[in-house]
């Protein structure tokens, strides 16, 4: 469930539509994540599962400083449940997320009809 939930919150924050089409599904059928984290993280708002927000905030606060977040939410990761390894574990997925979501961009990927269904534009 956590990687769907690292990988729809970097695709979102890349603006990915592509790869917020595909994990939107696969995070449904396949990993079993509710909808309604995957619609909260799709429409850019707070999901209800706190260790999940964390996580999602967590995500964004180290893309957004660039891998510099603040002692405070490092600490607050930690608080919920979270290991030093699961922060390696972050810092390698932008990686992975970053080449998938740039070539998207470039060869402007159209969204396959198996995932169709979550087709998103950020609004």
């Amino acid at each position: 469930m956590e990687q769907e939930v690292i990988f729809l919150t970097i695709s979102y924050l890349d603006d990915c539509n592509y790869c917020m089409a595909a994990h939107s599904v696969i995070a449904y059928k396949i990993s079993k994540v509710s909808a309604i984290i995957t619609e909260a993280i799709r429409q850019g708002k707070d999901i209800a599962e706190q260790k999940l927000q964390t996580l999602s905030s967590f995500i964004k606060e180290m893309f957004v400083t660039r891998g510099r977040p603040e002692k405070e939410t490092v600490e607050q990761f930690l608080s919920v449940g979270y290991s030093e390894k699961q922060i390696l574990e972050i810092i390698l997925a932008p990686a992975v997320k970053t080449l998938s979501n740039y070539s998207n961009h470039i060869f402007g990927t159209k969204v396959d009809a198996m995932f169709k269904e979550r087709e998103w534009v950020k609004s």
